[in-house]
């Protein structure tokens, strides 16, 4: 029983120390899980409240600089009273910076002017210096050893004068006693040769004078000539000035049509990568990052559209580089891509009723049984009021032809891309001679190589025939003369027959065997002279 009783008290004993090592251990857990999840929700806090600091910032930054465009920037289509707000901006930024030139210009004439006198100044006690001490040593050559009659004048004159100082000189050292006779005549020499020296001093000075006060005089009769030259051309501008005022005119309208020209001809597109905004020539298809000087003080509007931007936590925001508008919500009125939200949508398919952009439309084809049947519409989910536009009133697009310009198929070789007109299923060394091929590779051509009218299949000439249609039938008559010729110079060929080279002169096989510049400035689907001969 004892036994027993002891083993339950140890037991006992055991438990209770283990559930109080057990309660303490939970106890210290909980406090360091209490402890680092305050620490976790002070730095979730900090960093909440630096984010808001820095969307802010950048909120700020975007708003200063639409500010500041809407100061300088002007357009044509703005108003009287935004044109002479700005005009008025520019007409104060240019008067300020007009009277900082005017500033910094009279302190440039002032100083140069002070260099100039301290110059003058120099020259002058040069001058003086060096011409008394050419004195000094005349007169001591002259009182040493005369050479000439006039040096013996001179030696009689300072003899005496010096004898006439000697008295001065003893009774201003008659208390000194170590002053002999001899020494006080050469400190009365020294003297007399000292006046003169003083003497030839203030001559040198009063010449000084005149110089400048000649120099001064000279100075105010040129500038009172340019003041009379000044006023005679007032009285000449006077009388010119309705002839200037209609050549102001003149250049006035002059400049606004080479504006309106030079605005057909351009257009300012923006630049994600550098965040800056470049001039493209829709004629020659050359950009250029200066804008152009015919747009004078005036400039072109961009795209109206927006741009999705990461910052450096990988948050995405919304830019318009048109209006300068900066956002971190989706813009109301835009569309997204229904697959991949992640992007704008450029397209909806007819098939799916989905709006996509160009990655998941092509992905969508793969897996579409009858891709070839399927069509589009070029819908740009960027723009504002892309949600309100009405999709019934927008022509339907071939999934083939229409996308081309995306979906082309295209193949690198080194700097340059050589565009195949071939059906994906053909090896590409042949020219395709079957209808289906041919309507296939004209439907990728007219995508390719046009814009405009021609890029839409459902215009309709004069003839009653469509675009495409006609771009078909023509592009399988160029392939069948080829195939023809092909097939009579190997003919010729097997017969040893010797025959001239056929050129390629017709436009399909001239754009088929072209190379194109993927670096070369412009949209893809640009206007191609190659082309353009198949409906001329």
């Amino acid at each position: 029983t004892r036994e027993l009783a002891a083993a339950l008290t140890l037991q006992r004993v055991y438990r209770q120390k283990h559930a109080r090592r057990r309660a303490k251990t939970e106890r210290l857990l909980r406090l360091q899980a209490n402890r680092t999840q305050a620490e976790m929700d002070a730095l979730t806090a900090e960093n909440r409240r630096k984010r808001k600091i820095y969307e802010a910032m950048l909120e700020e930054y975007f708003a200063e600089l639409k500010k500041e465009h809407l100061k300088t920037v002007m357009y044509d289509d703005f108003s009287a009273k935004e044109k002479a707000k700005i005009l008025s901006k520019r007409r104060a930024d240019f008067y300020a910076e007009k009277e900082v030139r005017r500033k910094k210009h009279a302190e440039l004439r002032v100083l140069l002017e002070e260099q100039k006198v301290d110059a003058w100044l120099e020259r002058w006690e040069a001058h003086k210096t060096d011409r008394v001490a050419k004195l000094k040593a005349h007169l001591e050559q002259c009182h040493a050893a005369p050479e000439t009659a006039e040096e013996t004048k001179i030696q009689r004159k300072l003899k005496s004068d010096a004898k006439k100082r000697l008295k001065l000189v003893l009774a201003r050292t008659k208390d000194d006693v170590n002053v002999e006779l001899p020494e006080a005549r050469r400190i009365a020499l020294e003297e007399v040769i000292r006046l003169r020296l003083d003497d030839e001093e203030r001559r040198v000075d009063e010449e000084r004078k005149d110089a400048a006060a000649a120099y001064y005089a000279a100075e105010g009769a040129r500038v009172k000539a340019i003041k009379d030259s000044d006023d005679t051309l007032d009285a000449r501008t006077k009388d010119y000035a309705s002839f200037k005022i209609q050549r102001q005119w003149a250049y006035f309208r002059a400049r606004k049509h080479l504006r309106q020209l030079c605005e057909k001809t351009f257009t300012k597109e923006f630049d994600p990568a550098s965040f800056q905004y470049y001039y493209v020539n829709t004629r020659t298809r050359e950009s250029q990052w200066a804008k152009p000087k015919a747009l004078g003080e005036f400039d072109l509007r961009p795209d109206d559209r927006w741009i999705i931007f990461t910052d450096e936590s990988a948050v995405p925001y919304f830019y318009n580089p048109a209006t300068f508008d900066m956002r971190w919500r989706r813009p109301e009125g835009t569309i997204f891509c229904e697959a991949c939200q992640g992007d704008f949508c450029r397209l909806r398919c007819n098939k799916t009723k989905a709006f996509l952009c160009d990655p998941c439309y092509r992905d969508s084809l793969e897996s579409i049984d009858d891709s070839r049947r399927c069509t589009w519409k070029e819908v740009d989910g960027a723009k504002d009021g892309a949600s309100a536009v009405d999709l019934d009133s927008l022509p339907n697009i071939p999934a083939f032809g229409g996308s081309a310009r995306r979906l082309s198929n295209t193949s690198s070789r080194g700097n340059t891309t050589t565009r195949s007109l071939l059906p994906d299923d053909a090896d590409g060394t042949t020219l395709a001679t079957n209808d289906e091929s041919s309507r296939a590779s004209s439907r990728t051509l007219v995508r390719q190589g046009t814009s405009g009218t021609l890029g839409t299949a459902a215009a309709i000439d004069e003839d009653g025939e469509t675009l495409l249609e006609r771009a078909q039938r023509t592009a399988a008559s160029y392939l069948e003369e080829a195939k023809q010729r092909k097939e009579a110079i190997d003919r010729r060929r097997a017969r040893e027959i010797p025959i001239l080279e056929f050129p390629p002169t017709n436009p399909l096989l001239e754009y088929a065997t072209r190379t194109v510049d993927p670096g070369s400035p412009g949209p893809a689907d640009a206007s191609d002279p190659a082309l353009d001969a198949l409906f001329v």
